[in-house]
């Protein structure tokens, strides 16, 4: 989960900077794309601002908007609730960024088949959107341009619970975890502009354009 926050973290922080002004953010790729911006328009146009749509449908909007992805594109073929407790279920912002929860109704944790399955259809769904065709490996951790986009194999996404796709010339990386060492199991994805180049130059790139 560190890897996740911190790349959230790297990509909220440049985001910052961009609005700011701050000249480095806007040569370097990482800001929101102008899509994200035009969903929050459209939504308001509809005459529900975004910011007070409640988690559920931030997500779905994001979904729809960024990725032309469903709720049902993304969620699990078996029975769960959308009373995730002592999480917040969905979420999306602009960034854009799209998370959901998922517990099932027994209450019980999904199964590594049943967690197999769910990964693979978000898999499938992202290999779809891909400009490439494939799911790559993205360019946070890699060292050259071709290993970030050599082809991830879904084994691999469900050992690493990540990979990452493009889309308008764009890299965006997808996160699954299945929570089920814990008292109330559960399985989450997030959908979210990823990292555009190694992910420590570009906290060096954000940390310069804070000063």
């Amino acid at each position: 989960m560190k890897k996740i926050y911190l790349a959230l973290m790297c990509m909220a922080g440049l985001a910052i900077v961009t609005a700011c002004g701050g000249g480095n953010a806007s040569k370097n790729n990482t800001e929101a794309p102008a899509d994200g911006e035009a969903a929050q328009e459209q939504v308001a146009e509809q005459g529900k601002a975004f910011e007070d749509m409640n988690g559920v449908e931030k997500c779905a909007e994001i979904l729809k908007q960024n990725f032309n992805l469903t709720l049902a594109d993304i969620q699990p073929d078996i029975e769960f609730t959308e009373q995730t407790e002592g999480y917040d279920h969905f979420d999306g912002n602009i960034t854009p960024s799209a998370t959901a929860v998922y517990q099932k109704k027994d209450g019980t944790a999904f199964t590594e088949d049943e967690y197999k399955a769910w990964v693979g259809k978000i898999y499938e769904q992202t290999k779809k959107l891909s400009q490439d065709g494939k799911n790559v490996e993205g360019a946070a951790y890699v060292e050259t341009a071709a290993e970030a986009m050599k082809e991830k194999s879904l084994d691999d996404a469900i050992r690493l619970h990540e990979w990452s796709f493009r889309k308008d010339g764009k890299f965006y990386t997808v996160y699954t975890h299945n929570q089920d060492g814990i008292k109330s199991p559960y399985a989450d994805v997030t959908i979210a502009l990823g990292i555009q180049k190694k992910f420590e130059d570009a906290i060096e790139d954000a940390d310069k354009a804070m000063r």
